[in-house]
């Protein structure tokens, strides 16, 4: 295989991976991943099992996806399904603490 075909195609290989970054109202980024596709963000508010109601909101801060809205669970947390890539900014029912983690 030549060498211009050979770099072409890794070239294409890893172009089809992108960043998912979920930030904070504050624009501080919260947690970050490579994926490939689709993915889940966890919302994990603190305390944890200590849950008030209300929702989670994910905006997408780029403009390139719809709003998602998500209830919060019994035990505290807010979960996305089908996540593009892109910047998710999070907003919480109230200022509590919270984590965010990706899952492809």
């Amino acid at each position: 295989m030549p060498i211009v075909a050979l770099f072409m195609l890794m070239v294409s290989t890893h172009a089809r991976a992108a960043e998912l970054r979920v930030v904070d109202s504050g624009g501080l980024l919260r947690a970050v991943k490579v994926v490939r596709g689709k993915a889940r963000i966890v919302i994990v508010l603190q305390p944890a099992g200590k849950s008030a109601g209300g929702e989670c909101v994910a905006t997408n801060i780029d403009g390139l996806a719809v709003e998602r809205r998500v209830a919060v669970s019994p035990q505290g947390e807010c979960s996305f399904a089908d996540m593009s890539e892109g910047s998710w900014q999070i907003d919480l029912p109230d200022n509590r603490k919270w984590r965010a983690q990706i899952y492809e």
